[in-house]
């Protein structure tokens, strides 16, 4: 907090003076919103949410209750639902007998306009690089999407799905839910993955069918099921 940065108290919630703060804004009980935060318009902030410094809120967002934010920048019409955990340090750590070291990150978190965030998910923000999500993405609720992340426009990720550092999801890719993706993988623009498939390497042409464990072409798959069952007969 900036020295001489005295907060107010609004609604038994504490916003610091340096907030920019929109039009027709509105918040809850028990929620701070602090240093040099950038509100827009007709913004709902809900219960216990906590905004950290130097974020930026978007025209017509909404923060459901419990969110927590740090090092994020939501643009216009993006929603995050409750409990959840935007722009938090990643999973990245040096390994050491005796005390392993987690590596601070710099980056941050990019959300594009009219996206949608469900309840209780995370998004780490990056190590050096942001984290970026696209415009209209859609984001269901317990969903981790690890550092440097690049979830492009469009994109569907339903529930329990969870993505290692620095997968690339390009345009309209649609996951099932519990999908598994390792660090370093991209997926082509258009394609689809099967739910509860696990993905252990790169599909970068557009309009994969992709399923199975270990992932691989959806129909190359299906016809292993087919086999694996006929033997079992």
């Amino acid at each position: 907090i900036n020295k001489g940065d005295k907060s107010k108290f609004n609604n038994q919630s504490i916003i610091f003076n340096s907030v920019k703060l929109g039009k027709s804004f509105e918040i809850g009980n028990f929620s701070e919103i602090k240093s040099n935060v950038i509100i827009g318009d007709n913004v709902v902030i809900g219960n216990g949410v906590t905004i950290h410094e130097n974020c930026i809120i978007g025209d017509n967002s909404v923060i459901k209750n419990g969110v927590n934010i740090e090092c994020t920048v939501l643009n216009e019409n993006v929603t995050i639902g409750e409990n959840s955990v935007i722009g938090k340090n990643g999973f990245a750590f040096i390994p050491f007998s005796l005390k392993n070291k987690v590596f601070f990150h710099i980056g941050g978190v990019v959300i594009g306009q009219n996206s949608y965030i469900g309840a209780n998910s995370n998004i780490d923000r990056g190590f050096i690089n942001d984290t970026t999500i696209g415009e209209s993405v859609m984001i269901d609720n317990q969903v981790h999407i690890a550092h440097n992340c690049k979830i492009e426009d469009n994109c569907i990720l339903p529930g329990k799905c969870a993505l290692s550092g620095s997968v690339h999801l390009e345009k309209n890719v649609v996951l099932g839910g519990g999908v598994g993706i390792v660090d370093n993988v991209v997926i082509g623009e258009g394609s689809t993955i099967t739910a509860g498939s696990n993905v252990l390497k790169s599909f970068p042409d557009k309009n994969s069918k992709i399923g199975g464990y270990p992932a691989q072409n959806h129909y190359d798959w299906q016809r292993i099921q087919v086999i694996n069952n006929k033997n079992i007969r």
